[in-house]
C-alpha cells in the first residue's frame, strides 16, 4: 500500500482551532496546538515537513554504518512528555505506529502505541541521533505490520547524501533495528538527498524513492528496490540512466509485485500528457501508460491545452490492484474535476469513477474499502468533507463535514484517526463510530 511539510511561527498564546458541530453537520473540535521546537513555550507549533521514521540500532556494529558510539545518554523521550504526531498508521483499535516529536525537539522519532494513540513509546534507533543538524532530522517510513517497519532519516533542510545513507529495519516492533548496507550513489549527480516514499509488497520485496535535485520543472530522483527485506538495496532508476523521465514533480512510485511497478507525477499544464510510467522488469525499463478518458468526457480531455491534468497520488498498489487519482484543472472554466482510476489486472486495463470533490486526500485499506477527506478548493486552510466507499470507489457516502484536512487512517469500519491540520496548525483526532463524531487526543510518552 502506498501512502505518503515547513516551519513558521504562529500566534503568541494558546492557539485553538475551533470547529463546532453546527446544523449543517460540520464537526468542530477544540484542537489545542503544542509549542514549536524553536520558540517560547507560549508559541504554537507548526506543521513540519515529513521525511522518514526510524527506531533502535543494531546490537552489533555493521561495516560502513554508524554505531551507537557517541550517542548522548538519555536521548529517549521521557514519560509524560507531550508529543506532536505528524503521521499515524494503525493496525487495530489499539496498536499502531507513528512519527512525531516532543515539544521543543526538532528531531522526528518513531513511536509505538498500544492504547489507540493516547500514550506512545519512543522506539527509534539511538544511533541516528548521535549527531543531528540544528533544524533536526525528518523521517520517511513504511509500516508493514505490528512487527515490521522500515525508516530512513535525513536533515530537514536538503543536504548532500550522508555517508553512508542507510535504511533501517525492525522485525520485532521496534525493540531492535538493523541498518541496511549503504545505498549506492556511485556516479550519480545529485544536489541533495531527500527521502521520498518507500513501500513493501511483502516482507521481502520493497522499493524506495529519493529526490536528488530540482529545477526547470524537473524532479531528479533515484529508485531502489530490495528483495531481502531491506538488508541490501539495488538502484534501478536514476538521472543518468533515465534522464528523459526526470521532468515533472514525482508524486508516487509503487510496485504491486517485484516486477510490476508504476511511477506517477503531477505537472498540469507543463506537458500535454499524463506523467504515468510502468515497468514490467523490476524497474530496469519503463514505458508510458495512457489512461482511458472518463465516460462522457471529450476524447482530448487529457491532451487539450485548456485542461491541465495530473496524478496527485498513487493511492494503492498490491497484488493485481492499482489505484490512483487524476485531476484536471480546467483553465478556461476556472474549475477542476477529479476521478479515481482502478486496475484489477496489474495495470493492463483501467476503469474510472468520478470523485465527489475537486481536491482531497485518499487512503484505501484494501481494494474495496477507502476513505476520502475532500476539499472543494485547493486551500490548506479550508475545511473538508469525509467520504467513505465500500465498493472500490464506485459510490461514496458522505459522512461528515469538518473544518480541517488530513489523511484518514481507518484499520476497521469504526475506528479512525486523522493528523488534522488547518494551515500550519495540527492535532491528532480520533473517531470510534466511523467518523460521525471526533475527539482530540493529547498524545504523551507513556510510562
Amino acid at each position: 500500500m502506498v501512502a505518503k511539510t515547513g516551519t513558521k511561527s504562529l500566534l503568541v498564546g494558546l492557539i485553538v482551532l475551533s470547529l463546532v458541530l453546527i446544523s449543517c453537520g460540520t464537526l468542530q473540535v477544540n484542537i489545542e496546538f503544542p509549542p514549536s521546537p524553536t520558540s517560547l513555550p507560549t508559541t504554537a507549533t507548526r506543521i513540519e515537513t515529513p521525511a522518514a521514521q526510524v527506531t533502535q540500532g543494531p546490537s552489533e556494529p555493521t561495516k560502513g554504518v554508524p554505531t551507537a558510539t557517541g550517542v548522548v545518554s538519555g536521548r529517549r523521550l521521557k514519560a509524560g512528555q507531550k508529543l506532536v504526531i505528524n503521521e499515524i498508521h494503525m493496525f487495530s483499535a489499539g496498536d499502531g505506529w507513528g512519527v512525531g516529536r516532543a515539544a521543543y525537539d526538532p528531531n522526528n522519532t518513531v513511536l509505538r502505541t498500544a492504547d489507540g494513540g493516547l500514550t506512545w513509546q519512543d522506539v527509534a534507533p539511538l544511533q541516528v541521533f548521535a549527531s543531528t543538524p540544528a533544524d533536526g532530522l525528518a523521517a520517511v517510513t513504511f509500516f508493514g505490520s505490528k512487527e515490521h517497519a522500515w525508516a530512513a532519516f535525513a536533515p530537514r533542510t536538503p543536504q548532500p547524501a550522508p555517508q553512508p545513507a542507510v535504511i533501517w529495519t525492525t522485525t520485532d516492533g521496534g525493540v531492535s533495528w538493523t541498518p541496511s548496507q549503504p545505498l549506492d550513489f556511485t556516479n550519480v549527480q545529485m544536489e541533495y538527498y531527500v527521502p521520498g516514499v518507500m513501500g513493501f509488497s511483502n516482507e521481502q520485496n520493497g522499493w524506495f524513492m529519493a529526490h536528488l535535485g530540482a529545477g526547470m520543472s524537473h524532479d531528479y530522483i533515484a529508485i531502489f528496490t530490495t528483495a531481502d527485506g531491506g538488508k541490501t538495496w539495488k538502484r534501478v532508476f536514476d538521472p543518468q540512466k533515465n534522464g528523459d523521465l526526470m521532468s515533472c514533480t514525482k508524486t508516487g512510485v509503487g510496485f504491486s509485485s517485484p516486477q510490476n511497478g508504476f511511477l506517477v507525477g503531477d505537472c498540469p499544464g507543463l506537458m500535454p500528457e499524463l506523467f504515468l510510467y510502468r515497468t514490467k522488469d523490476g524497474g530496469q525499463t519503463w514505458s508510458k501508460v495512457s489512461l482511458p478518458v472518463p465516460p462522457g468526457e471529450p476524447e482530448n480531455l487529457i491532451s487539450d491545452n485548456g485542461n491541465g491534468c495530473g496524478i496527485p497520488s498513487l493511492v494503492y498498489s498490491l497484488a493485481q490492484t492499482i489505484i490512483l487519482d487524476m485531476r484536471c484543472e480546467r483553465y478556461n472554466l476556472g474549475s477542476a474535476w477529479s476521478w479515481l482510476y482502478i486496475s484489477m489486472d496489474g495495470g493492463d486495463s483501467w476503469k474510472s469513477y468520478p470523485l465527489p470533490a475537486n481536491y482531497g486526500i485518499l487512503n484505501f485499506a484494501d481494494p474495496d474499502d477507502g476513505w476520502l477527506l475532500a476539499m472543494a478548493k485547493n486551500d490548506n486552510t479550508a475545511g473538508g468533507e469525509i467520504f467513505h466507499t465500500s465498493d472500490g470507489g464506485k459510490t461514496w457516502l458522505e459522512v461528515l463535514g469538518v473544518g480541517w484536512q488530513g489523511v484518514p487512517e481507518f484499520p476497521d469500519a469504526m475506528n479512525g484517526w486523522v493528523v488534522a491540520h488547518s494551515g500550519d496548525l495540527l492535532a491528532l483526532v480520533h473517531t470510534t463510530n466511523g467518523g460521525t463524531t471526533w475527539e482530540e487526543l493529547k498524545p504523551v510518552i507513556g510510562q
